[in-house]
């Protein structure tokens, strides 16, 4: 989760604002609970006291509008170092090992990835 500085003030507020993009089945707006994802969030939070609302965006809008104030926070991103101008990072939300997937009758050989 990307923190705004704003967010981190403490004002005794114990609602969060977090813009989103729709990424299933991390973020679905649609889908009950509003993904995997969005549900281990709003559980963490919820143990702290906190109260979620998501909102869901185009990817770089929800962006945009949390590096202006709009929302607290915006979430999942991976880390990139020019984000850190903007924002806070938390810890991992989530572990992901990304594969690659062939057929068994045709395989694939490589050695590294450029």
């Amino acid at each position: 989760v990307l923190w705004s500085a704003l967010a981190l003030a403490d004002d005794g507020e114990r609602q969060l604002s977090i813009s989103v993009g729709d990424w299933p089945p991390f973020f679905v707006e649609s889908e009950p609970g509003q993904g995997a994802v969005a549900r281990l969030v709003r559980d963490i939070f919820a143990a702290e006291g906190y109260e979620v609302k998501f909102h869901f965006l185009p990817w770089k809008r929800a962006y945009r509008e949390a590096a202006t104030g709009k929302h607290d926070a915006t979430a999942i991103w991976m880390f990139a170092a020019e984000r850190q101008k903007d924002f806070v990072y938390s810890e991992p939300v989530m572990n992901e090992r990304f594969v690659l997937f062939y057929r068994k009758d045709t395989p694939i050989e490589w050695s590294q990835m450029r």
